[in-house]
């Protein structure tokens, strides 16, 4: 609703323009639906089939756009040494059954999912966290007693951990933990990395 305002007092004190949203993580139900029939842009696009059926009738024109990744950056680890030195230099063993997970450490992630798998399996869990969102000092601590990995730094080759990884976990079930389809789980994919997941919104 926030950004809709914006743009309501945008289009008063600037020329006519043609006006365009994308609605990577909506909020706000009947409220931000309400500001848009007000607003009415001449395109919404959405990432989820759910909000898209919302969006129409609210904008000229109402599309799926879902998002994409660098397929160049994020691509398939075809260097079996570069894996195991991958591996190694985060503290696994060559044979270890690793899964990870990357976004913020929030109560809304739904990470003690992984948390369970770690205690009740010999999987082992790796955490990427986020350097820009907040983070729940309490919640970091409870993962790393119970056994995960949790690295919350900026890791400017992360397509080399996606690359070492078994697979790649994605549980967020609140539709405010993340944009409706989560850039983690597109670059996992790029990397040809096997993902398990929730039916998250967009997904």
């Amino acid at each position: 609703p926030k950004t809709v305002l914006l743009m309501m007092l945008l289009k008063l004190i600037l020329p006519p323009t043609r006006l365009a949203l994308i609605g990577t993580q909506p909020h706000g139900g009947k409220l931000l639906l309400a500001l848009l029939r007000l607003l009415r842009p001449d395109f919404i696009f959405s990432q989820s089939a759910w909000w898209h059926k919302r969006f129409l009738g609210v904008a000229g024109c109402t599309r799926l756009l879902a998002n994409g990744v660098d397929t160049e950056k994020f691509r398939p680890t075809n260097d079996p040494q570069q894996r195991l030195e991958t591996r190694a230099r985060y503290g696994f063993a060559p044979d270890d059954r690793l899964i990870m997970h990357a976004g913020p450490i929030n109560l809304n992630r739904n990470l003690e999912l992984l948390l369970d798998l770690c205690r009740s399996s010999d999987w082992k869990v790796l955490v990427i966290g986020s350097t820009t969102e907040s983070y729940v000092p309490e919640l970091a601590e409870k993962l790393c007693k119970g056994g995960v990995k949790l690295i919350n730094e900026y890791i400017p080759n992360i397509d080399r951990v996606y690359g070492m990884a078994d697979a790649y976990v994605f549980p967020v079930m609140d539709p405010g933990g993340s944009i409706e389809v989560p850039l983690t789980v597109l670059e996992a994919m790029s990397c040809d990395t096997p993902v398990v997941t929730t039916r998250f919104r967009g997904l």
